[in-house]
């Protein structure tokens, strides 16, 4: 085999000229030598049965489990401030209530007073946001 490659007149490389053949040889017979060397080794092995196992969950991590599940429920219960023993719609709300507290010191207030805090409020450039 012919290993040395010829350079064009540039003294660069041409892939061209390099054809398809193999970059490495083997000896003759070695891939059957090789099997049989394998199977030599092989035969005597045995088959060894693979055993599954099932995993036991200990009780007390089953426990934890279900007990980290009922907390995160009762955070999520609190942080959405669900409240399954709130008053009916029929009722009238907190809102509802602070809003007629508001209404009822507004109504004491001077019509001085009054007509300031409306124009301070018509006024403010952040309500509009």
């Amino acid at each position: 085999m012919d290993t040395n490659f010829d350079f064009n007149k540039t003294g660069k490389f041409d892939f061209d000229q390099v054809g398809k053949r193999m970059p490495y040889s083997t000896p003759e017979g070695f891939f059957k030598e090789m099997e049989a060397n394998i199977l030599e080794q092989v035969k005597d092995d045995k088959q060894v049965p693979v055993r599954r196992q099932l995993k036991k969950r200990p009780l007390m991590k089953v426990i934890w489990t279900a007990a980290m599940a009922v907390a995160a429920s009762v955070a999520v219960l609190q942080v959405l401030n669900i409240d399954f023993m709130a008053p009916h719609s029929s009722l009238p709300s907190q809102a509802d209530n602070e809003m007629q507290a508001v209404d009822q010191a507004f109504a004491q207030l001077s019509s001085a007073d009054q007509a300031y805090l409306l124009n301070v409020y018509q006024e403010d450039v952040f309500l509009d946001e």
